[in-house]
């Protein structure tokens, strides 16, 4: 299914952007962007090798897939990273305690 996601919106180091959760959101992913040790580190525990240039590496807020799908039904964020062998990500950000429940997962 990540598969099918496209690229959404920018990520944002000092979001503009209502929503706690999309705050956090965009300031991890930009962080990732940003900062080669902690992106490395954390590819590197999903398998996947980066490069220090980082050309092949984006991230996204609010990613798209086809489909009648509503707004909450979209994950918050997007990791792709486009090597060889090309490998996506889906991100659903929780804050403040809150849980992911399976409904959520199954949209």
């Amino acid at each position: 299914m990540v598969d099918k996601f496209t690229y959404g919106e920018p990520v944002r180091l000092f979001p503009t952007v209502k929503s706690d959760e999309d705050r956090a959101t965009s300031v991890f992913l930009a962080t990732m962007a940003l900062v080669y040790p902690f992106r490395a580190a954390l590819m590197k525990s999903a398998g996947r090798r980066m490069s220090k240039r980082g050309n092949d590496f984006s991230v996204h807020v609010h990613p798209k897939f086809g489909g009648k799908y509503s707004d909450k039904d979209i994950p918050d964020g997007l990791i792709a990273h486009d090597s060889k062998a090309p490998w996506k990500a889906a991100i659903e950000v929780k804050i403040k305690g809150a849980d992911l429940d399976q409904g959520q997962l199954e949209r």
